[in-house]
């Protein structure tokens, strides 16, 4: 995905600003299944773009931390 462009479709995100706009948790629950891979795809790029990594590596911390609990 190119900076500036949406793995979505306008009538998704449509469907999103509706939901979001009704108020109801269902609603948005419901909206945001539709369209969750697309979703996630935004989200590791906005990551990405700020934090300039690839990969986080919470999961590894979380494992070392456990580690050393034990």
């Amino acid at each position: 995905m190119r900076s500036g462009e949406s793995p979505m479709t306008g009538a998704a995100l449509i469907g999103l600003q509706a939901a979001l706009s009704h108020g109801s948790m269902p609603a948005l629950q419901q909206a945001c299944a539709r369209v969750l891979p697309e979703l996630k795809t935004m989200l590791r790029a906005l990551l990405h773009y700020h934090l300039g990594t690839p990969m986080l590596r919470t999961r590894q911390v979380m494992l070392d931390v456990q580690n050393l609990e034990r």
